[in-house]
């Protein structure tokens, strides 16, 4: 919002937060509000500010979330506005062979998250082998994989990690790549490491 995005009365506007409470997306409902923008919310929490105050939107009903690193919500929003962009496609004919592809795979999620938790003592061992060691951790992410990685990297932040940065993947002999490395090497030596009594320790 920093930006003063140009918002005018015949845009339409997508408000996703899992509390419905997040400052900073208020602020931008607000914002798109006074121009009077088509808003709508995404939110996880029946009568949140989000859910009052936009115009109509969806609960996802994916459950409290307890956890920090709980993924149902994200997981749950991301699906709604997959079903949300089929929706306003589904009039195109010639985008129809990939929407019936989409809705196919989305059918299959279920069998797709039991293969996941399959591994979950196999993740347990390598955060507890190597992770759990480190001061700093860069997620990468290229494409659809993009948001992931930001809510990944947004996560570790709340966990007793140095730094936690992401960045899009990008070729590793390109210049960006580079620059990129030298500064999170300079961040990472000239940190200061939380000290033993405000962090947590491996289980």
């Amino acid at each position: 919002m920093d930006r003063k995005t140009p918002i005018f009365r015949d845009d339409v506007c997508i408000f996703v937060s899992q509390s419905g409470e997040t400052a900073d997306t208020l602020m931008a409902l607000r914002y798109c509000q006074e121009r009077s923008a088509f808003c709508i919310g995404v939110t996880n929490t029946v009568g949140s500010s989000i859910s009052r105050e936009t115009v109509c939107g969806v609960h996802i009903n994916a459950g409290p979330e307890i956890g920090v690193a709980s993924t149902k919500a994200y997981t749950s929003q991301f699906l709604a506005l997959v079903m949300f962009a089929l929706m306003l496609g589904s009039d195109r004919i010639s985008t129809r062979p990939r929407q019936i592809e989409i809705i196919n795979e989305m059918q299959r999620l279920p069998e797709k998250v039991k293969e996941v938790l399959k591994l979950d003592s196999q993740l347990q061992a390598l955060s507890k082998e190597r992770l759990c060691k480190e001061k700093s951790l860069l997620i990468m992410g290229r494409g659809y994989q993009n948001a992931t990685a930001l809510e990944g990297a947004l996560v570790l932040i709340l966990f007793p990690f140095a730094i936690s940065l992401y960045l899009p993947f990008v070729n590793r002999k390109s210049r960006r790549w580079r620059t990129f490395t030298a500064r999170a090497s300079w961040q990472a030596s000239s940190s200061t490491a939380p000290s033993p009594s405000s962090t947590s320790t491996c289980p």
